[in-house]
């Protein structure tokens, strides 16, 4: 019985260190004039986007999908999200841990500045209680401002466009937050640093009654802290 795809992808777009994994499948999608991300997914037996949990492939799915993007699984592993083997909810993100509630993978949003700078997808745009990004500053939109259609990966179009009316996002206007909210804007991004020093040097900027905590620790008491106020 044949299948979608069965040879290895001609293109290989390079991996972006904090690239999500859908940004990236779009853009291989779109080099490799495929017709969506789907024929890539398809051809390793992936039935859905949700299985792009580290956890919900298994060994032979990642390693078809690895020899079909022409990627090591090192780097692989890199950008998928991976499930904490002591906590079931909480997932390893690009070198953090937290809860799976924050994060929203299903919905992509993008700040079209920093889109316009370099043309991915930011994996940390996924983490729901960042609505803006660390670069641009900009607050993160999930439509299309010309159509209204909700923004989304599965498309195999160039990754700065509309999947509906092909409007170039990277175009579009958006808010941003305030010059005076930026400093404690950075230090909650800075907590969600890649490696355990950098947590750690992003720990001591804040007030001593707090670093005897986590970053991941001080992040979350952010977002529940906000939900009570």
């Amino acid at each position: 019985m044949a299948t979608t795809i069965l040879r290895r992808v001609r293109w290989v777009p390079e991996v972006h260190p904090d690239e999500g994994i859908r940004s990236y499948l779009r853009r291989s999608a779109y080099e490799n004039r495929l017709t969506s991300i789907d024929m890539l997914l398809g051809s390793a037996g992936i039935k859905a986007d949700r299985k792009l949990l580290h956890d919900h492939l298994s060994d032979r799915e990642l390693d078809d999908l690895s020899q079909i993007l022409r990627l090591d699984l090192r780097t692989m592993h890199s950008i998928l999200h991976r499930r904490s083997q002591r906590f079931p909810d909480v997932l390893e993100f690009q070198g953090c841990q937290f809860k799976e509630c924050y994060l929203v993978p299903l919905r992509r949003r993008v700040s079209p500045a920093s889109l316009a700078r370099e043309c991915y997808d930011w994996a940390i745009w996924e983490v729901h209680a960042l609505p803006y990004c660390p670069e641009s500053f900009e607050l993160l939109i999930s439509r299309c401002k010309s159509c209204g259609s909700q923004l989304f990966w599965r498309s195999s179009l160039p990754i700065e466009l509309c999947q509906v009316c092909q409007a170039d996002i990277r175009e579009f206007k958006a808010r941003s937050v305030p010059p005076r909210h930026r400093e404690l804007a950075t230090k909650a991004v800075e907590l969600l640093a890649r490696t355990k020093v950098e947590q750690q040097e992003a720990v001591l900027r804040f007030p001593p009654d707090l670093h005897h905590l986590t970053a991941i620790d001080i992040f979350e008491l952010g977002i529940e802290l906000g939900r009570v106020f």
